[in-house]
């Protein structure tokens, strides 16, 4: 009964682990490099260290926000998508209240 439920709880550490690794860098090349396609998984604001603008123009071929992460992964978003948007602002509104305390 008790190795049953160690078994049943590393599978979940692993399941989350995977998943964790499939939403982030599966979408990001490396460093230096562009996104290749956006994550359509919603990522939570306190989660979200800063974020970047890769614009199409130059290397990279489409247009992306890249989310880093607390966790130092990189997410691509699609910068014209209503939650990424959302969380653009309340990421700048974050940012001033942060420079005015100081």
């Amino acid at each position: 009964m008790f190795g049953i439920k160690i078994l049943i709880l590393a599978v979940l550490a692993l399941t989350l682990v995977l998943i964790s690794y499939n939403t982030a860098d599966a979408f990001f090349a490396g460093p230096g490099s562009c996104c290749i396609s956006y994550s359509t998984n919603m990522i939570h604001l306190r989660a979200i260290r800063r974020y970047t603008k890769q614009e199409s123009t130059g290397l990279c071929n489409i247009d992306a926000i890249i989310f880093h992460t607390r966790r130092n992964l990189k997410i691509c978003a699609d910068p014209r998508v209503k939650w990424v948007k959302r969380l653009i602002n309340r990421l700048s509104k974050r940012n001033k209240r942060k420079t005015r305390k100081q």
